[in-house]
């Protein structure tokens, strides 16, 4: 097995771990497909472009960390940022995911 099999794994072994809550079911695909944006500002900047789908917030992610988002779906994971980071594989918090359209 390749080292890159094995960090897709790692990350998807994340993931799977979130599911605590039903309202996580459609991230892993979501992740799988590299539909998912990180971060507010990237966010921001397609929703007004109207590129955005659906939001993903952390436990702690403010509402107005994306300012208006119109009629754009938003669910709060049942995770906070920093364990929401570490589940994707990265070394940061994640406060914010948007799903592109």
């Amino acid at each position: 097995m390749s080292g890159g099999n094995r960090n897709s794994e790692i990350k998807m072994e994340g993931i799977n771990k979130l599911r605590k809550g039903d309202n996580i079911l459609n991230l892993k695909k979501e992740y799988e497909s590299n539909k998912l944006v990180i971060g507010p500002k990237i966010s921001k900047k397609l929703i007004k472009e109207n590129k955005i789908a659906k939001l993903y917030l952390s436990t702690n992610a403010p509402m107005d960390l994306i300012g208006d988002i119109g009629s754009i779906e938003i669910e709060r994971l049942n995770v906070d940022a920093i364990e929401l980071g570490k589940s994707l594989g990265k070394n940061f918090p994640i406060s914010v995911l948007g799903v592109l359209k």
